[in-house]
């Protein structure tokens, strides 16, 4: 794979730009349609599985994104990262335009499976190139600045879906998938080409090497659990509690997001003063102390700041996670490492439901939450002594 340096100042933000388009535009795939769900959901389906359906819709792209991208990032080695993540960005744009067009519910949920392998494609692809063209504290911020993106892509897409709803119908918000189109457009000019790897380098693949990763994988898919409590569990809880309505909840919730934008936006900056090892465990913490917080809250507000605080752990995961795996890796394994980070991080938003559930059932919600940001706080004291033990 060619590496681009990316040192100059011009050649470094288009480059750095061409790589993260790809992961910000993936943040589209469950959101783009959750504006439409209800009218969807009636043009589609009738009876009392209409809620599981839309269910479906929104989860299906997730669940094959989970399986196929440690495979994508295999074709980024084989065939050049960038090949693979324009033609995947060319399958996200088919893909999740089919919906613009499609008859029958059969028509519609293919599309969002294909959608997810595109997803998968986009995400492996862009990290490996992420990893071929920069280097350091740059690499840092890049990879910050890809999950920023994808936060700010994530509001855009809630805001602009629902704009998209009410002008024109259901179909216009799966309009947005489009996007694909000109940021493939964009990778081709931008991008020079990734000629693949010969085939003695991809064998050349230890497995001891990969076990290096094994408690990286164990980290982010603990820490994507914690990521999505605010989005599967919190909303209910201020249902329970609060009886919130819809925008009211929607209001809350979006603390963790808008805090999770600007906290991935200075990763590049925190990496300067902390460890892979630290950012985990301050992000342990942070989500230990937000869940805590939202099990106590006495009000909607003391929610939004528990939100908030598992925002800030949020948005320095994914960039922490892949620069570990990044740089633990060799450059000829970047794909296949890039591809299994993606499915550890969307492992754990499935995982969410079947870890807490157990302990719900128990005591509730509020058992839910202080028991897991417990679990949080052991989490980052530990990781805080391995980092002591070993300096």
């Amino acid at each position: 794979m060619s590496t681009v340096s990316g040192e100059g100042p011009r050649a470094g933000f288009a480059v750095g730009f061409a790589c993260t388009i790809g992961p910000g535009i993936v943040s589209l795939i469950p959101l783009a349609p959750v504006a439409a769900l209800p009218a969807l959901s009636a043009h589609f389906s009738a009876g009392p599985n209409r809620g599981l359906f839309a269910q479906l819709v929104v989860t299906a792209p997730a669940a094959v994104l989970v399986l196929t991208a440690p495979f994508s990032g295999w074709l980024a080695e084989r065939l050049g990262s960038r090949l693979v993540l324009i033609l995947s960005l060319l399958l996200f744009a088919v893909a999740g335009g089919s919906g613009l067009i499609a008859a029958n519910t059969a028509q519609l949920v293919a599309g969002r499976l294909i959608l997810g392998l595109a997803g998968g494609g986009i995400l492996s692809s862009a990290l490996a190139l992420i990893g071929a063209n920069f280097t350091g504290n740059k690499r840092d911020w890049v990879l910050g600045f890809a999950t920023s993106l994808s936060a700010v892509v994530a509001i855009v897409a809630l805001i602009g879906g629902g704009l998209l709803v009410d002008a024109a119908g259901w179909q216009a918000a799966l309009g947005l998938y489009l996007i694909g189109l000109p940021a493939a457009g964009m990778v081709a000019l931008v991008l020079p080409p990734s000629p693949a790897q010969p085939l003695a380098e991809r064998r050349r693949f230890e497995s001891r090497t990969f076990a290096g990763l094994l408690p990286i994988l164990a980290l982010l898919i603990i820490s994507a659990i914690a990521i999505f409590m605010p989005s599967l569990q919190a909303s209910m809880l201020l249902s329970e509690r609060f009886h919130l309505n819809g925008a009211q909840t929607g209001l809350v919730l979006s603390s963790s997001a808008l805090v999770a934008m600007i906290a991935a936006g200075l990763y590049g900056w925190l990496r300067r003063f902390l460890s892979i090892n630290q950012v985990f465990a301050f992000n342990a913490l942070c989500f230990g102390s937000g869940m805590i917080a939202i099990a106590l809250a006495t009000s909607p507000f003391v929610v939004a700041f528990g939100c908030a605080l598992i925002g800030v752990g949020g948005g320095t995961t994914e960039p922490a996670g892949a620069s570990a795996a990044l740089s633990r890796m060799p450059a000829n394994h970047h794909g296949r490492a890039s591809g299994i980070v993606v499915s550890s991080v969307f492992l754990g938003q499935f995982l969410n439901p079947l870890a807490i559930a157990p302990i719900r059932q128990w005591g509730g919600l509020t058992a839910a939450f202080l028991g897991f940001g417990l679990l949080m706080l052991l989490l980052a004291a530990g990781l805080a002594v391995i980092h002591r033990r070993k300096r």
